[in-house]
């Protein structure tokens, strides 16, 4: 479609895809077509003519729909082409359209019939419904309108930004001090400690009333044979006899057994007899 242009030229905005926009209007991203630019009406201003409307903002009001009625330039509510208003309302409420003269369409009488753009009422949401909710009486352009929107995303993330940190360094505070008190359990069970090195054994236990000590037994020795085992087992017996049982109540000491000694002993005690010499 082609049109000639009949204004000052001081008022003509030419876009990057090559979109020219009359009466002052500025330049909007188109919101489906990547690299292509539309007109914003909203923006579009003339220090003798009111609002505008159509495709490139080159249609002046010819008829305002406010109740004050007074051509200011501000109304969100008016009808161009010699278009009629079907209502008139406030600057809060929404324009109730036009009755266009015949060979003119749209909201505001902006097009000739068979000339609105297939995806008009994609393109054109930002002028349209800032319009409807009153923005344009309050002199917000698409711009503007833009910003807000972004404003609105930027706080939204980093709200959302915040409430994931705040979960997350909530659940890390609750692991570390578990993590701290396993760590330092070192709590032992004094019952059972033992130590061994050397060629002594060391085993705590409770000693009885008297001075004399709880002896090893087998299962804190290393194992032997049998005839280690037999022997510790009748010096336990020998030491219950006495009265010095291991059962019995007391404080807590240590006994420490040479192995040494301990396998001279038993060398002692199972030595076989000399056998007499053969001449």
């Amino acid at each position: 479609m082609t049109r000639s242009l009949s204004f000052d030229s001081s008022t003509l905005t030419t876009c990057s895809d090559g979109t020219i926009c009359e009466n002052s209007s500025t330049c909007l991203p188109h919101p489906t077509r990547e690299g292509s630019y539309l007109c914003d009406c909203l923006s579009a201003s003339t220090a003798t003519a009111g609002p505008f409307a159509g495709v490139y903002c080159e249609f002046a009001a010819t008829s305002l729909c406010t109740n004050s009625g007074n051509g200011d330039g501000t109304a969100h509510a008016f009808c161009t082409n010699g278009g009629e208003c079907k209502s008139f309302v406030d600057k809060h409420s929404q324009h109730g359209g036009c009755k266009c003269r015949k060979g003119y369409t749209g909201e505001y009488c902006q097009f000739v019939e068979g000339s609105v753009p297939s995806d008009w009422e994609v393109v054109n949401y930002p002028s349209v419904a800032a319009a409807r909710v009153g923005v344009y009486d309050a002199g917000m352009g698409g711009g503007q309108i833009a910003g807000i929107v972004m404003g609105s995303l930027l706080g939204c993330l980093l709200a959302f930004g915040f409430l994931a940190m705040f979960i997350f360094t909530g659940k890390l505070a609750m692991r570390i001090p578990a993590f701290k008190d396993k760590e330092m359990d070192t709590t032992t069970d004094h019952e059972h400690d033992e130590f061994v090195g050397g060629k002594s054994v060391y085993i705590k236990r409770r000693s009885t009333k008297s001075a004399n000590l709880l002896p090893a037994t087998a299962e804190m020795l290393e194992a032997d044979g049998a005839v280690l085992t037999d022997a510790l087992a009748a010096n336990n017996d020998a030491l219950d006899s006495a009265g010095d049982s291991p059962t019995k109540g007391g404080a807590l000491g240590l006994q420490e057994v040479n192995l040494d000694e301990l396998a001279s002993s038993l060398d002692q005690d199972h030595k076989v007899e000399d056998l007499p010499e053969i001449a």
